[in-house]
């Protein structure tokens, strides 16, 4: 006599399928139009516009976004890393007119003008304050230390820019073009200068991508990010350039004057490189402010609290 089948298991329900099928607990705007789909079904779509719920989920929701450190002022820390960064583009594009006056053969605006760089670089190093310990409750780590020492290399930087801007050029030396006269305490200040640049971006740099972290685009590499490595590693070829003018004022004849020429390119490229960085550094800060005001959503923030399933007991 055979014997008889052992009795099935009752059936289980698939995890997640009570999870997937019930309704949004929390505030959750539509990706497309906004529309507040709280208390629809994950498996429903926009009652405006017809995208799926479940594709605002996946464009909203951040897996990570419950152990992101809070931020302690989230306001002031937003509107610090837009004077940091839009600060530095502002002083960039304010030496960028300088020169351009200068290569039309037009006179160098003299007063308050000159003040422009420095006074620009100064926002930038009050909104890079913000980097030293952005997060609640946060302890002294290395990436704070590194951010204090970077927000201090802005007094020499400031000084130096000061010295540049208004006392070294308006006195008619022409720094670039056709016409150009290498001054050797101009050169070794720009060098000094690169090099402040340089210490800064470097120094900033963890606890700035700490904060772009907050960001599930930036992290995940579905947007573009500018380095701040990178933005440093620009800052060889103005240093290379400057350093090579420095040489050429110990040469003579055509050898200096070729030497120069190449110097110049160099800076020009270091500069415009340098300068775009700075326009991708911008706009990364302008994508972290909503997301440093707002926190991304959890999927319990989505879902509300998950009940434990009935009749889901383990045998």
């Amino acid at each position: 006599m055979s014997e008889s089948p052992p009795p099935a298991a009752p059936a289980r329900e698939e995890p997640g399928r009570t999870t997937i099928a019930r309704e949004l607990g929390g505030n959750l705007p539509c990706a497309r139009c906004r529309y507040n789909l709280k208390g629809l079904s994950i498996r429903a779509v926009c009652p405006e516009c017809g995208l799926p719920v479940r594709a605002t989920v996946l464009a909203v929701v951040d897996p990570k976004a419950h152990e992101l450190r809070p931020v302690r002022y989230p306001w002031v820390v937003a509107a610090g890393i837009i004077c940091w960064s839009f600060g530095a583009l502002g002083a960039a594009i304010w030496t960028w007119v300088f020169s351009i006056v200068e290569l039309t053969g037009a006179s160098r605006p003299l007063g308050w003008v000159t003040l422009g760089p420095v006074l620009l670089a100064g926002v930038s190093g009050l909104g890079a304050m913000v980097l030293i310990r952005p997060h609640a409750g946060g302890v002294s780590t290395p990436g704070s230390r590194a951010a204090m020492l970077g927000v201090l290399a802005y007094i020499p930087l400031l000084a130096v820019l000061y010295y540049i801007h208004t006392i070294v050029d308006p006195v008619g030396i022409v720094a670039y073009g056709p016409k150009a006269s290498s001054d050797a305490g101009r050169l070794l200040s720009r060098l000094f200068a690169a090099l402040c640049i340089a210490a800064i971006t470097l120094a900033l740099r963890p606890n700035a991508r700490m904060l772009a972290a907050r960001s599930f685009l930036m992290r995940s590499g579905r947007t573009d990010r500018q380095t701040l490595r990178a933005l440093a590693s620009v800052l060889i070829l103005c240093v290379l350039g400057d350093s090579l003018r420095l040489g050429a004022m110990q040469l003579e004849g055509g050898a200096a004057q070729l030497a120069d020429q190449v110097a110049q390119l160099l800076v020009l490229l270091g500069s415009v490189l340098l300068t775009g960085g700075l326009v991708g550094v911008c706009s990364d800060c302008a994508r972290l402010v909503g997301v440093i005001v707002e926190p991304p959503l959890s999927v319990l923030d989505v879902l509300g609290t998950v009940e434990p399933q009935r009749g889901a007991k383990e045998s």
